[in-house]
């Protein structure tokens, strides 16, 4: 996706604020939380234990998995992180939801 700041903020505020669960998650609430994904995503490649991370690239970002990992094992990860707020298959909707907000020209596909 692009890696330009508005368009990934403005976007996951988009979701964020229709997506069901997001209620369920005050300390993300506010303003501004995509400002606080964007930081994330700039921080995710120091982030040791991660299982994927985000590497920027300079008008692209792409999520990579760390070394050592499966995509099948990613994909279990999930699991670990639903709980009462928010199930697996809630996190998935949040990320189509994401991804679908960008246009063809902020993605790369394949």
């Amino acid at each position: 996706m692009t890696s330009d700041k508005m368009a990934l903020e403005l976007n996951f505020n988009h979701v964020w604020g229709r997506w069901g669960a997001a209620a369920r998650f005050p300390s993300l609430g506010g303003m501004n939380p995509g400002n606080l994904f964007w930081g994330d995503v700039h921080r995710s490649a120091a982030r040791r234990w991660a299982s994927t991370a985000w590497e920027i690239d300079g008008q692209w970002i792409r999520p990579y998995l760390r070394d050592g990992w499966m995509l099948e094992e990613v994909a279990t990860c999930l699991d670990d992180f639903a709980d009462d707020r928010a199930s697996a298959a809630d996190w998935l909707e949040l990320g189509r939801f994401y991804v679908d907000r960008f246009t063809a020209e902020e993605k790369i596909l394949g």
